[in-house]
């Protein structure tokens, strides 16, 4: 709500004067209307001033409240400004011990891998001289096994980067190709007589293929036959 205060005075400059002119008229009861009408309109105008406070009063008691929301906003963010800045050290050294342990776990898979290579080989080692006596009989000497490794780097022999690991025994007319297993399942027993079939021309006159298996499955062993393959092993899994 607003005041027209030129109009007021104006109004109040025209009271007086009419107060005036009848003053000087020596007209009493005509001073006393115009009297009674500056009367209610300074009512009015009193009137309108309070209101005016009213409303103020009000729009000051919403700022404060306003500022005290705010105050209390701000004391939160302040409280979440530095959580997030405790957070954020929290993730910064977890990120550091992320780093520090992929590069220990780097460096353990690469010590783990060397592991079982060498355990993988000193594996076989021990498969064949376990059964030394039965390769013997089969005019073989335990001795003599060399390790054949190739890798397809061109896929000559099929997937690019293939690698085709045996272990071989060179005899005087040919080679024998053995493959060393604990378990010995169908499907190695498949891959086995194909890795060989596949590098044949670079291992030369292949004698015979020759799974040593600690155990073989039935299925296995009857698939083994099949293709040929010889086998000796120390317990048939049904």
């Amino acid at each position: 709500m607003s005041i027209d205060y030129g109009k007021l005075l104006e109004d109040i400059r025209r009271i007086v004067r009419e107060v005036v002119e009848e003053a000087r008229r020596e007209d009493i009861a005509r001073i006393g209307e115009a009297l009674s009408k500056m009367t209610l309109v300074l009512e009015g105008i009193l009137g309108e001033l309070r209101e005016h406070r009213r409303i103020l009063e009000e729009h000051s008691k919403i700022l404060e409240e306003h500022s005290r929301i705010l105050e209390e906003h701000s004391k939160i963010l302040k409280e979440h400004s530095k959580i997030l800045e405790e957070h954020t050290k929290i993730l910064e050294g977890h990120s550091a011990m992320l780093k520090e342990h992929s590069r220990m776990l780097g460096e353990l898979k690469v010590m783990v891998g060397s592991m079982g290579r060498r355990w993988g080989r000193d594996f076989e080692e021990t498969v064949l001289a376990i059964y030394k006596d039965e390769l013997a009989r089969r005019g073989l000497d335990v001795r003599f096994v060399r390790r054949f490794s190739y890798v397809d780097v061109d896929g000559r022999f099929g997937l690019k980067g293939n690698v085709y690991e045996f272990d071989v025994v060179i005899e005087g007319d040919g080679v024998t190709v053995i493959e060393v297993k604990s378990r010995a399942t169908r499907d190695d027993v498949v891959w086995f007589y194909e890795k060989v079939r596949r590098v044949e021309s670079l291992l030369g006159n292949v004698k015979r293929l020759l799974v040593v298996a600690v155990n073989i499955d039935k299925e296995a062993l009857e698939r083994a036959q099949e293709l040929g393959i010889d086998t000796i092993y120390g317990a048939v899994i049904e």
